[in-house]
Parts: C-alpha cells; sequence; structure tokens
C-alpha cells in the first residue's frame, strides 16, 4: 500500500510540473540570483505578479475592443467575478500557510497563488481574443 502510494504521490507531482505555466526569463533569473530566502522569493513573485497584471490589463483591453458592444458586459462581468475568486482563491492559500510555517510561509503561498492566477488568466484571455479576431 505505501508502494502504491509512493508512485501515486509521483505521479501527481510530474503532473503538476508538466502544468505549472511558464513565467518570464526575469523571473527566472531572479530566483535563480536569491538566496533562497522567502522575502527574495516573495519579491521575485511579486515582481512577476506586476508583469503578468500588466500583459492581462493589455489582453482584457483587446479582448473588449474585439468585443461586440452588446456582448462587453459580459466580459467585464467574467473579470470582475475573476477578481473576486482570485481573492478568495489567494486568502484560501495564505491561511493554509500558517499551517505550513508560519507567516513567511502565508505569503509565499499567497504570492505564488496572485501571480500563477494571473498568467493562468491572461492566457486564457489570449485564447479569447484568438476566437474574437478569427
Amino acid at each position: 500500500m505505501k508502494l502504491f502510494c509512493a508512485i501515486l504521490m509521483l505521479a501527481a507531482s510530474n503532473f503538476s510540473v508538466a502544468a505549472e505555466p511558464e513565467f518570464s526569463k526575469q523571473y527566472s533569473a531572479c530566483m535563480n540570483h536569491t538566496d533562497g530566502s522567502p522575502q527574495d522569493r516573495i519579491a521575485c513573485m511579486t515582481a512577476e505578479t506586476n508583469r503578468q497584471g500588466a500583459k492581462l490589463e493589455a489582453s482584457y483591453k483587446a479582448v473588449l475592443q474585439n468585443t461586440p458592444k452588446d456582448q462587453q458586459e459580459r466580459v467585464r462581468q467574467a473579470e470582475r467575478d475573476w477578481l473576486k475568486f482570485v481573492k478568495s482563491n489567494c486568502d484560501a492559500y495564505y491561511d493554509a500557510g500558517e499551517q505550513v510555517g508560519g507567516m513567511l510561509a502565508r505569503e509565499e503561498m499567497h504570492a505564488q497563488c496572485k501571480m500563477t492566477m494571473a498568467k493562468e488568466r491572461n492566457d486564457d484571455l489570449k485564447r479569447l481574443l484568438e476566437t474574437r479576431t478569427m
């Protein structure tokens, strides 16, 4: 049974690695040059979240510009709903971090959640934009 659980965990970890979004070269460089402290990792994640946020904003505006006027409110509502979800979802990670290792773990899990969700949302908006410009 232990072997089965170990294999299952290994398979799950390989799947999650494959599913991770790709971040900017600046983020990779930042993470490679940290001293490994949570504060440094959080700073790298915060900077990447800002980069992803700028891309997301541009993608959102492009989607709106390429959406018929009578459908734009649906796009706006989806964005408002997504923003609420980010807050709820990442707050849950923040709360979970307390059980893992205290305040820095909380902040790091929260920062990683926001960074990952911004990247994923930008990717979603790019796909939506592709359908609008076909």
